[in-house]
């Protein structure tokens, strides 16, 4: 796994670990805590790790234990045998140390909920997350196997897991895969009739209907159609993209091959930005309209294929409006129904 990627967690675990020492946690902040656990079996890991290491500095303890040997052991073991495990980390609190021992045990409590859940994923094989943003919002997911998710606004991706691979559904909407690389149980994306194989990376995929862009951060990917197009198309493909290069499909058929991008421009709605070079006003009205709710509509269809240049804030349609009122022969009129762009 990616150390930096542990040492997060590891952050995460200790945070966690100190504002569970607070009894002025609230309910709210207590069911965030469940949350993270339920996460990965790593958060489990982790948190017990931190706690094992605050009881040592308490209490002498079974220099048998390990937090390795727990997970391993709860992994294999009954549901039953498993409470033995976890209550084993705990002895007999002395008096004066009551209050200590029982934030601990809630925390056991909580844990042995967890590790019954990981039981469950290791025994079936099998688990689904699904991740979504509303119009307008962006957020940051941290997958099972800590990976990790950007998702742009108006985007929805169901991951299923199973012990062959991870399967990431694009639904609709753009996303910044970072993937922790599996060979056992590679990492696919399926976006409309493209199908996209991590080969160890980072990437960006971006669904439109059945027209799908992917663009290589790190590493490289393998793309095909996905299986459901794949028998329409009379020649198979597949193509290999690599660090930097960006390719475009469009139902099932490669519409461009793989060509150096903009890394910058690719990834600018990261922070919550539009750049384009020369990009069709129809595709940049309809970005901004992704975030605003107040949409920009193009009366003259003329107008449509003209070029746009810039870099705009994604919040900011009204800067864009003034963007346009200054080139020539462009007109906007505000009205109820939104941003009317027209010739004058």
């Amino acid at each position: 796994m990616n150390q930096s990627v542990r040492l997060a967690i590891s952050d995460e675990a200790s945070e966690w670990f100190v504002k569970n020492r607070d009894d002025s946690t609230t309910a709210r902040e207590r069911s965030a805590f469940a949350t993270w656990l339920r996460t990965s079996p790593l958060h489990v890991e982790e948190y017990l790790a931190i706690a094992s290491l605050a009881i040592e500095l308490q209490e002498s303890r079974d220099p048998a234990w390990s937090v390795e040997g727990v997970v391993a052991e709860a992994a294999a073991a009954e549901p039953i045998s498993v409470i033995r495990i976890v209550g084993g980390i705990i002895r007999e609190p002395a008096r004066s140390r009551v209050k200590f021992w029982r934030l601990v045990a809630a925390a056991a409590t909580i844990v042995l909920a967890t590790t019954a859940a990981f039981i469950l994923w290791t025994r079936e094989g099998a688990m689904t997350e699904r991740m979504a943003t509303r119009h307008g919002e962006q957020r940051i997911f941290r997958l099972s196997d800590s990976s990790v998710l950007h998702l742009d606004t108006d985007t929805e991706v169901v991951v299923r897991y199973d012990r062959k691979k991870r399967l990431a559904d694009l639904a609709h909407g753009r996303a910044m895969f970072e993937i922790v690389h599996d060979a056992a149980r590679p990492f696919v994306v399926a976006a409309g009739s493209a199908e996209v194989r991590d080969l160890g990376t980072s990437f960006e995929v971006y669904r439109r209907g059945e027209a799908t862009q992917v663009t290589v951060m790190s590493g490289e990917v393998s793309i095909a159609p996905s299986p459901s197009s794949a028998h329409g198309i009379r020649a198979p493909w597949s193509v290999r993209v690599h660090a930097g290069e960006q390719v475009q499909v469009s139902s099932g058929a490669l519409a461009s091959s793989p060509r150096l991008a903009d890394l910058q421009r690719s990834t600018a709605w990261l922070r919550r930005q539009i750049a384009v070079d020369r990009e069709p006003l129809a595709q940049v009205a309809a970005d901004f309209n992704r975030y605003s709710s107040v949409p920009i509509i193009i009366e003259t269809p003329a107008l449509r294929d003209l070029p746009i240049t810039g870099i705009f804030a994604a919040d900011d349609t009204e800067s864009f409006v003034a963007f346009l009122r200054s080139l020539d022969g462009v007109t906007v009129e505000v009205n109820s129904t939104g941003f009317d762009v027209r010739r004058p």
